[in-house]
């Protein structure tokens, strides 16, 4: 069974999937247990899985290559692997979070990594079936050392602070266009998700977060979790945001849907793992 891997050039220490780069990181593409190797690395630039589902509904491409990198044999590997030559994760656009993937061209493909300018967010569901209460935790990353404030972010509570899941849709969608992607005006790509983003709080929702600000050293971790009583039949859209109180940059988190379904279970789309 192939295997292929992201390195951290400067260590070659493995990158777990989703895991978090600054922006400009050098990075090594790896496949290990080949019979017959492939000849190049192809990567590429992905949307979030919600983007990309609004992209398939007007029948876009949901992933861009962007380069190929001839696969190096590594002879005193005991598998059989190849390594590509470094890589930079240059980022275009202006978006918080660039998502990468990688393929040998044989139908197997990498994990994704993020690149990003000082942390990423990553949500999770636990809990949450037959009607049981559950919770969404999100972690938080850090490629530098922040102060941030972690909010929740929900389609009838628009701030001017921080955006709403609408706006980080529209946000993304911006910027790939900005990349020079076939994308849809940012208003299209939102479009058929407006189901989502509803004005008012859904009357069967209980959840319950508070705002957290917190210091943290580069490559540090915290996870923290909003507590759901009960879900709603209504699907909305949400997603964590990190404000660097310093700067004012910003990172989302993906942008996710939740809804309560017929079994009473609570079930999220959009989720990267």
């Amino acid at each position: 069974m192939v295997s292929l891997e992201w390195r951290r050039q400067s260590d070659m220490a493995w990158l777990p999937p989703g895991a978090p780069l600054n922006f400009g990181k050098t990075v090594i593409l790896r496949g290990v247990g080949y019979e017959h190797p492939p000849a190049e690395f192809a990567l590429y630039r992905i949307p979030s899985k919600l983007v990309s589902w609004a992209l398939t509904k007007w029948g876009k491409e949901t992933r861009w290559e962007l380069a190929r990198r001839p696969a190096h044999p590594k002879p005193a590997a005991p598998i059989f692997t190849v390594d590509s030559e470094p890589v930079v994760l240059t980022p275009s656009g202006f978006f918080a979070t660039h998502r990468w993937q990688f393929t040998d061209l044989l139908n197997n493909w990498s994990p994704v990594v993020r690149t990003t300018r000082f942390s990423t967010l990553k949500t999770s569901l636990t809990g949450g079936a037959h009607g049981v209460s559950g919770a969404l935790e999100t972690t938080i990353t850090t490629t530098v050392d922040p102060t941030v404030l972690i909010d929740l972010s929900l389609p009838w509570d628009e701030t001017h602070r921080f955006p709403s899941p609408r706006q980080a849709i529209m946000l993304e969608a911006d910027d790939l266009r900005n990349a020079g992607y076939d994308v849809p005006d940012p208003i299209e790509v939102a479009q058929p998700l407006e189901q989502f983003f509803p004005r008012e709080r859904p009357p069967d929702l209980e959840i319950s977060w508070q705002p957290h600000q917190l210091n943290l050293d580069e490559e540090s971790t915290q996870t923290f979790e909003a507590r759901i009583y009960s879900a709603s039949t209504q699907p909305f859209a949400f997603c964590f945001v990190a404000t660097d109180i310093d700067s004012g940059d910003v990172a989302l988190s993906e942008v996710a849907v939740m809804w309560r379904d017929e079994t009473g279970a609570t079930s999220v789309f959009g989720l990267e793992g």
